[in-house]
């Protein structure tokens, strides 16, 4: 039995040591969603799009609805900036994490938005969906996108779900 406990001790602080390193990991992963997050709805309230760019990698891929894929985080930046650029402004924009998971340097984090936006030749405009995003971790620890899609949840204009 005193051989037993002897091989179990060390393999519960071996597992203890495990588990206990796993929580900042997530807890650094979460601080980084939870930041993007604010700095992306602030670039899409503000038109200033600086500070959400430090979370993409150099090699992000953007996958918008309605559009061809953006590759690269310059790329990326270059639309944001267009679209901080144009006379639509969102008054509104909320994003509500619903998952997030990593295994080793990928996690992705799965969640909802919504967006209320003004546009001066069409007035108000409202949209609602989901999104994924992957998240890589860098060799500094850092976490950053490796790739985003988001997909609105209304039915496209003149088509009818219903039929």
């Amino acid at each position: 039995m005193k051989g037993l406990m002897r091989l179990i001790s060390p393999l519960l602080l071996a597992l203890l040591f495990v588990s206990c390193m796993q929580q900042p990991e997530m807890a650094d992963l979460r601080k980084a969603v939870d930041e993007f997050n604010a700095a992306w709805t602030a670039a899409m309230t503000s038109g200033e799009t600086a500070g959400m760019m430090k979370f993409y990698s150099d090699s992000a891929l953007s996958l918008p609805p309605n559009m061809a894929p953006i590759k690269g985080k310059e790329a990326i930046k270059a639309w944001t900036d267009q679209m901080a650029k144009s006379e639509m402004k969102a008054t509104v924009a909320r994003f509500t994490m619903t998952d997030l998971s990593a295994s080793g340097t990928v996690a992705y984090e799965i969640g909802t938005y919504e967006v209320v936006a003004h546009a001066p030749k069409i007035g108000e405009i409202k949209d609602n969906g989901s999104y994924v995003s992957i998240w890589t971790k860098q060799p500094d620890g850092s976490w950053k996108i490796h790739a985003e899609i988001w997909n609105s949840s209304l039915p496209v204009a003149g088509v009818d779900m219903k039929k």
